[in-house]
């Protein structure tokens, strides 16, 4: 689902035009491979419908498991706080594929119009270093930088009350035209 290369472990050296031949027969032979591995496989599990029509074609022992946490582990609690405060947790490998421009703009749109300000409304990036390096270059671009917080990246086992802390989830997707 990768809009560019950002699956390749290092970025290609720019040779001439090369690289994006090299890029092309990588993503082919890795999705050969996968696709192998699938017809193979006893069953597969993904995390939305589409993927399940998607893997059917390889494997009709598809089956959907959505997305989420075990109940046991996570216990919505609804907490009070004087600060409106959305939560990311995750990575970013690209703007490509979890683009935050959408929400910094409504952040923008809400400072000039009704006058919000950081003290009222706060973005939390618990991310790795390389996820923060971008998320700050496009929110700097977007003129909210300081709508943003960086605790750092989370263990798993802190997510549930991290959310529970929060006001909102943050779910980034695709970039969209």
């Amino acid at each position: 689902q990768y809009t560019g290369t950002e699956y390749i472990a290092r970025p290609l050296p720019h040779i001439g035009g090369l690289e994006k031949i090299i890029a092309k027969r990588f993503k082919e032979k890795s999705i050969a491979v996968r696709n192998e591995v699938l017809q193979q496989a006893a069953a597969v599990t993904t995390v939305s419908p589409w993927h399940v029509e998607t893997l059917r074609a390889y494997n009709p022992h598809t089956y959907l498991i959505y997305n989420g946490f075990d109940p046991e582990l996570f216990q919505p609690e609804i907490r009070q706080t004087d600060r409106f405060i959305i939560t990311y947790t995750g990575r970013l490998l690209s703007t490509a594929m979890r683009d935050p421009s959408l929400l910094f703009e409504a952040l923008r749109c809400l400072r000039e119009t009704a006058g919000w300000t950081p003290r009222q409304c706060g973005v939390q990036w618990y991310v790795d270093p390389e996820s923060e390096r971008i998320i700050r270059g496009e929110a700097e671009k977007a003129g909210v930088a300081d709508f943003m917080i960086y605790p750092g990246y989370a263990p798993a086992q802190d997510i549930p009350a991290i959310l529970n802390n929060s006001s909102l989830p943050l779910l980034l997707t695709n970039r969209s035209p």
